[in-house]
């Protein structure tokens, strides 16, 4: 799933391969799954780059993207589908740390640990610990 900018927001859109012609080297399609919730008007964007490495986006909308959808259909232009996972919102990292004796795990902000702390803390002698 992508996303196609359409009236200053981001419209979801799923993404096809297409197969490359003699020009380009690289092709995808943007196909919005409705049409834009804000604009009421339906896009199709297709990203490619071709032989010399130049980068091109053109982007179809109403009418004329239904004719150029149905026109890759129809000349099986459209390789596959693109499937991308869902992006995870959390980290699966986390750092066990011991505070007064007790095994915890931190799960994000690592400047607020307090790492090899002991309730006798205020009772060791500075002057044994190595700074």
């Amino acid at each position: 799933m992508g996303f196609i900018k359409c009236c200053g927001h981001s419209v979801s859109a799923d993404i096809f391969m297409l197969v490359p012609d003699k020009n380009s080297s690289w092709a995808i399609l943007k196909d919005m799954k409705d049409v834009c919730p804000h604009c009421h008007n339906y896009k199709i964007q297709i990203d490619k780059i071709d032989n010399t490495g130049v980068f091109q986006s053109i982007v179809y909308e109403n009418e004329k993207a239904y004719a150029m959808r149905k026109k890759l259909i129809e000349s099986k232009s459209i390789a596959f589908p693109i499937i991308q996972k869902d992006s995870v919102v959390g980290s699966a990292f986390y750092l066990n740390y011991s505070e007064y004796g007790k095994k915890k795990k931190c799960y994000s902000n690592l400047s607020t640990l307090k790492m090899g702390l002991f309730d006798n803390s205020e009772y060791v002698r500075r002057d044994l610990v190595a700074v």
